[in-house]
């Protein structure tokens, strides 16, 4: 904590002059720090405000809330309340949003409004009861609260821990608050993580706080991206307690605050962002700036060049933001200080160039392509969280060139899945229907191969992996438009494109169907000197018997 001179250094020139000069009055520095603290607990005491916030903070930590906090973050804040709309706040790495408004600025709310119900939402309950804990120890030790905040104190009668905590009143009756507070179903303070499953039924009618929500363990599954985004919209927002018989501005009674750090394009911040009932700021490590500001700071560092106007040049300077540029890498560093996801989005994706669905003739050449192999790894699972079965349908246009005319995604049984190859094979120009024929999908073949309605021929990956096989093989011919997609509106062509844009965030089913398919029709990539064993040409291949074919016939 900071010491009373280090306060008064950081003062304003002109508040800093009226403390001296009230020092010069008084006895000692120990009168002046007192006097000080005093006005300070008057203020946060007497009214709930950005600046009795402002003075809380000061008094609780010992120094000075940081500018781009209050101008960005408390004010934005009182004023989404005025205009019933919650508020979210996109802020860089270490620029204290947890501190300043998950812990202080919840433990300042519930000084002034301590029969309400608030919930701290993390990614994990683990990070939630770490915020609630620092709230907790706020209540419970420090001179601060109990200086400004003499009548609340912990109810440990109702509660006191990761279960929840509640406070009371001591300036009235134990039996008058239970009545003010009889209607209240939650605990004063609850924090849990996004996903728990105890989260359904709460009504929060104070802070209903998100804080950085996403991780990189959540990011990194489409499954879970979709859960979370499904629990926020579907579960917590709902939480919000309102009240339309009171006068515009005081109708919504909780108050939804979001904080955080983008992850990816899409992600459930973006969303909430669009649903018109947040109020959003963001603030990034630093800003792009004129050369002539006065501020401006030039980089020229790597990728970082430029001239900038730092967010919190006294914590983060300069080198400080180079050395954060060091360790992050340039995409990582854009995306956590700067907030910048298109840097993300570089290098991330297959390119592909589209061709007019009308133009194409549903009776050129055609080969499927199927990714089945997600059904037989995942046939334990629940349906609902299966991956998507899925086939690509090649057809090769009178240029040479190839282009995906339709498919098919669903997630379905393998008897459904038989059912849609069987569909492939009643396309005039349908030549044969390519699947992967390593592992699981030996296994599958023999299955397939008793349905004499099928043409099959399988393939082998030849040991390479999902990134060698959809972005070293498959995307160059993507990118320069050997291999076309169709614009068509199909629910397989709108989930490919998607698939291609993602890639690899999302699923990858669809394009897995484009390799397979690419692999059937190896004469329209002309490449001289390519390995045949990566692209081989299935009439070369010696093709499984069908057992039941002479039946058939």
């Amino acid at each position: 904590m900071d010491s009373i001179q280090q306060i008064i250094e950081k003062l304003p020139e002109k508040e800093r002059e009226q403390f001296l000069e009230l020092a010069r009055g008084l006895k000692s520095g120990e009168a002046l720090e007192n006097h000080i603290k005093d006005n300070l607990e008057t203020m946060a005491a007497s009214e709930f405000s950005p600046r009795a916030f402002a003075a809380f903070y000061r008094r609780l930590h010992g120094n000075k809330l940081p500018g781009h906090a209050m101008k960005n973050w408390i004010q934005p804040i009182f004023d989404a309340k005025k205009e019933d709309k919650g508020a979210e706040i996109l802020a860089f790495r270490g620029s204290w949003k947890t501190t300043t408004i998950t812990i202080t600025f919840m433990a300042f709310f519930i000084g002034h409004h301590p029969e309400r119900s608030n919930l701290i939402i993390q990614a994990s309950d683990a990070a939630a009861n770490d915020s609630t804990a620092s709230v907790k120890n706020i209540i419970e030790h420090t001179d601060a609260w109990k200086n400004i905040f003499p009548d609340i104190v912990p109810d440990k009668k109702q509660g006191w821990g990761e279960q929840g905590y509640e406070v009371k009143r001591t300036d009235i009756p134990y039996e008058e608050w239970q009545e003010i507070t009889s209607a209240k179903r939650d605990p004063t303070l609850l924090g849990l993580g996004v996903t728990s499953k105890t989260l359904i039924g709460r009504h929060p009618d104070g802070l209903l706080l998100m804080d950085d929500i996403l991780d990189e363990e959540i990011t990194s599954s489409v499954r879970q991206m979709q859960s979370v985004e499904n629990k926020v919209l579907g579960t917590i927002l709902p939480f919000i307690v309102e009240d339309h018989s009171r006068p515009e501005g005081e109708r919504m009674m909780t108050w939804p605050i979001v904080i955080g750090t983008p992850w990816v394009d899409g992600d459930v911040y973006e969303v909430l962002k669009n649903t018109g009932e947040f109020t959003f700021t963001k603030v990034p490590v630093m800003e792009a700036c004129g050369k002539n500001d006065p501020d401006a700071i030039y980089f020229d560092h790597e990728k970082l060049t430029g001239h900038y106007k730092l967010t919190w040049s006294d914590r983060h300077s300069k080198d400080t933001i180079i050395r954060f540029y060091n360790r992050s890498g340039h995409k990582e560093f854009m995306r956590m200080y700067m907030l910048d996801l298109s840097v993300q989005a570089e290098g991330e994706g297959l390119k592909f160039h589209t061709y007019p669905h009308s133009k194409i003739d549903a009776r050129w050449p055609m080969v499927c392509g199927v990714d089945y192999a997600s059904i037989i790894r995942e046939q334990s699972l629940d349906f609902k969280n299966r991956s998507y079965y899925a086939q690509a349908y090649l057809m090769k246009m009178p240029d040479g060139r190839g282009v995906i005319f339709d498919g098919i995604h669903d997630r379905c049984t393998q008897a459904e899945a038989e059912a849609h190859m069987e569909a492939a094979e009643t396309f005039r120009g349908h030549k044969c229907t390519i699947f992967e024929g390593d592992g699981k999908g030996e296994e599958a073949l023999q299955t397939f191969l008793r349905n004499p309605k099928l043409t099959l021929v399988p393939m082998k990956t030849g040991g390479k992996g999902k990134k060698d096989r959809l972005e070293r093989q498959l995307g160059p011919w993507l990118e320069n438009g050997t291999i076309l997609i169709s614009d068509g509106n199909t629910p397989f062509l709108n989930f490919l494109r998607k698939n291609l844009r993602k890639y690899p965030t999302w699923f990858t089913d669809g394009i897995d169907a484009v390799y397979w398919a690419m692999r059937g029709m190896p004469e329209i990539l002309q490449v001289p000197g390519k390995n045949k064993t990566e692209l081989p040409d299935p009439s070369m291949q010696k093709k499984e018997p069908n057992p039941f074919h002479a039946f058939a016939r």
